[in-house]
């Protein structure tokens, strides 16, 4: 049996998340689902995106999430309803459409995400700043998650903590920490 087939009927027999699991356990289930039973490291995946026209932004997007194991892992471990003009339906099926054919093609057209990406679809002719399209596809994920334990997803993954010390003068002493 091929791999991407394997995968494909492993994820297919995830049982179904139940509302009191943590974002951690949502990892953490499905990397033990693909790792531990198939002794299978997911992160040799590599597929290629086609840029149908100025897609090269969202590619980049799409490449560097799929990329990230533990995000992608949670997207796919998602209980979504199948919908169309839902972003995190749109990416999860994307990222399934990369698992499964990774072995068998260089590069696949993401045609259904965007497609299906909002309901409006995003205009592959008009070049697009890839950081407002994170944005604005991070926005997208948590207005679908709101409703979910999983609304802080994003967060638990992307928004880190800083800290900014002002120092005032050579010879003072008096410190900020922020």
């Amino acid at each position: 049996m091929k791999l991407s087939k394997y995968i494909m009927i492993k994820i297919k027999n995830i049982v179904t998340i139940f509302s009191n699991t943590s974002i951690n356990e949502l990892v953490n289930n499905y990397e033990k689902e693909l790792y531990n039973n198939m002794n299978l490291m997911e992160n040799n995946i590599s597929i290629g995106l086609a840029n149908l026209g100025c897609t090269c932004y969202l590619n980049t997007i799409i490449q560097l999430l799929f990329h990230i194991i533990q995000f992608r892992n949670a997207i796919m471990n998602l209980d979504i309803k199948t919908e169309f003009n839902n972003a995190l339906f749109a990416l999860k099926n994307l990222f399934n459409d990369m698992i499964k054919y990774h072995n068998d093609k260089k590069y696949i057209k993401p045609n259904f995400f965007i497609n299906n990406y909002d309901k409006y679809i995003i205009d592959i002719y008009n070049q697009k700043d890839a950081s407002e399209f994170l944005i604005d596809l991070f926005d997208k994920i948590e207005k679908h998650l709101l409703s979910t334990n999983y609304k802080n997803l994003i967060k638990y993954f992307f928004q880190g903590k800083y800290n900014i010390t002002y120092t005032f003068g050579i010879s003072c002493k008096h410190k900020i920490k922020k």
